[in-house]
């Protein structure tokens, strides 16, 4: 946990120093090293006073969940001031109530959302691909958003848990599933742009056919092969 505090730390800090213009920080999730029973508020406050302040001291923060961050005892409510409407509205109830939500900021509408509910409703397994969360709350809580805002020209979303990713999550079993749910919503709600975490790496991937699940041809030049590392690069390809 230690070592975690202590990159946090140094990515805060080269933020604050190298980026003044910066107006706020989207973070998606694992505020915290571990989750479940364990889940320690000392991990939260060191989160806040020892890898974050820095930057906490200059914008604000936009904060969606981890897994890392479930916990019995709801550690992550105490933390923020979000909307909790949609939350109030879902028929699957998420675990923690201000991890959904939306803002404007200039021409781009950003739809935060938490991927880390779909197992909450009964009898959803990623065997079956199927979550009312997803396909119903999720799905028309974006629709609804984008019809409040149509002055947005952009739409971006947060999330914690890959769409797509080149290293190693990217083949597991509740990823698939978030692929499979997630991408025809994505296509109905043209969204531009989706930032997320859960591997622990820097890509950019895109633009992607969400009908094909690949890079439209042509979109990316300077292509290099390199060798397949599960835990780096699942695609053996950069550029």
């Amino acid at each position: 946990a230690i070592e975690y505090i202590d990159e946090a730390r140094k990515c805060a800090n080269a933020v604050a120093k190298n980026e003044p213009d910066v107006k706020f920080c989207l973070f998606p999730g694992d505020f915290a090293d571990t989750g479940g029973e364990t889940n320690s508020e000392w991990q939260w406050e060191q989160w806040f006073e020892g890898s974050m302040r820095p930057a906490l001291n200059k914008m604000a923060f936009v904060p969606t969940d981890g897994n890392h961050d479930d916990s019995p005892s709801l550690n992550y409510d105490y933390h923020f001031n979000t909307d909790w409407g949609f939350a109030n509205g879902a028929s699957v109830k998420p675990q923690f109530k201000g991890i959904t939500y939306s803002f404007v900021y200039g021409d781009v509408l950003f739809l935060v959302y938490s991927l880390q509910d779909w197992w909450r409703e009964e009898g959803t397994t990623e065997s079956r691909m199927h979550s009312n969360y997803f396909t119903n709350d999720i799905r028309n809580w974006f629709i609804d958003q984008i019809a409040a805002h149509p002055e947005a020209k952009y739409r971006v979303t947060l999330s914690h848990k890959n769409i797509f990713s080149g290293a190693g999550h990217h083949t597991d079993d509740e990823c698939t599933l978030i692929r499979t749910l997630m991408l025809p919503i994505f296509k109905e709600c043209e969204i531009d742009l989706a930032i997320q975490g859960h591997d622990h790496c820097y890509e950019v991937i895109g633009p992607v056919n969400p009908d094909t699940r690949k890079v439209v041809e042509g979109a990316v030049s300077d292509v290099e092969t390199v060798a397949v590392e599960t835990s780096r690069n699942m695609t053996g390809k950069m550029g």
